[in-house]
């Protein structure tokens, strides 16, 4: 029987420290070398010119609004809740000026908890709500709210009129058949859909309440113009307030 020799012994032991300290050296070179952008990717964007797209409906629709308001006892501002800020539209302000107005913060189950505070900060003395309206969640309140302006004021308002305004894809026309559907329990007035831009011209007003008589008027989406930062416009386009086309443009 052929004898079992023990593996030979490593002669230079030192050798193999120094090639584990190389081979882990350049294991950690790699894991944390920060490779940078690829070749011919820019890392600065020349913001200097402001975003400009204002369709035509928007601004006829913003002329109609203006001319029509003595007709208007309340108005129902609506702003996305995951953009406070950005989904103001400074152009209401002249447009609409002291008239009596509900700001409602929608898609609140889609923002992030401090946006509240910035909501609450931008209100400029109006009530304010935050609703999701495709579930209904907190909705009603705009009704129980209009409730209670006739009731103050019962030998003013035998009725009332509401308009509904703000950024486009807020929700508006959602908004409008829920309240419908919760009022009056009747279906649709208004279409909707996921896209910017479904609703184009002021519609007709529509009963969201019997007794006292409740109206309210669904107008397209208009938001401002002039959006002077990149970041604004980022935003704009993330939560869907352009159209698809424009957003494909390159």
């Amino acid at each position: 029987m052929r004898p079992i020799h023990p593996p030979p012994l490593v002669r230079n032991p030192s050798h193999l420290l120094s090639l584990s300290a190389s081979c882990h050296c350049q294991l950690r070179h790699r894991t944390t070398k920060n490779p940078g952008p690829p070749p011919g990717f820019r890392t600065e964007f020349d913001h200097s010119s402001k975003i400009r797209w204002h369709p035509t409906h928007q601004s006829k629709a913003l002329r109609q609004l203006k001319d029509g308001l003595h007709h208007i006892d309340m108005i129902v501002e609506m702003r996305d809740a995951r953009i406070p800020v950005t989904s103001i539209n400074p152009a209401f302000e002249d447009v609409l000026g002291r008239r009596e107005r509900l700001v409602v913060y929608n898609k609140a189950d889609l923002a992030n908890h401090n946006t509240r505070k910035v909501g609450t900060k931008y209100r400029n003395e109006n009530s304010i709500l935050w609703t999701t309206a495709n579930v209904g969640s907190n909705v009603k309140m705009i009704i129980e709210h209009a409730i209670d302006k006739c009731k103050r004021e019962p030998h003013r308002y035998p009725y009332l009129s509401m308009i509904i305004v703000g950024v486009p894809n807020v929700g508006k026309s959602t908004m409008m058949n829920k309240l419908r559907e919760l009022g009056v329990h009747k279906g649709k007035a208004s279409e909707v859909g996921m896209r910017a831009g479904v609703t184009r011209k002021i519609q007709t007003r529509v009963k969201i309440w019997e007794d006292p008589a409740i109206y309210l008027v669904d107008t397209p989406g208009i938001f401002d113009p002039h959006y002077s930062h990149p970041i604004e416009g980022l935003k704009i386009a993330l939560t869907g307030m352009l159209s698809g086309a424009l957003q494909n443009v390159s």
